[in-house]
């Protein structure tokens, strides 16, 4: 994630039309595939060397209203129709 990585595995509160559904999990675009830049409204970086692990590409990311669509939810517990009803 810190300097090379594309998407991600996030959780994060689910909040669809102002109701709050809990935290979920969701496959996020950090970086464009093709420029490499973080996505609008996300800060990623590289959180630095690690002992014994100098491979590792560890990272940290600052999300600011970032909106994910309902299709990247991985909904083993919880599904957003196109409607906006939650099941």
């Amino acid at each position: 994630m810190g300097c090379i990585g594309t998407h991600a595995c996030v959780f994060a509160q689910t909040i669809v039309d102002g109701e709050n559904h809990g935290v979920n999990a969701f496959l996020v675009e950090i970086r464009d595939s093709e420029s490499h830049r973080p996505v609008a409204g996300l800060e990623v970086g590289d959180i630095g060397p690690k002992f014994g692990f100098d491979t590792k590409d560890n990272g940290y990311a600052i999300f600011s209203n970032v909106p994910i669509p309902r299709t990247n939810i991985l909904s083993r517990y919880i599904e957003v129709e196109k409607d906006g009803s939650v099941n």
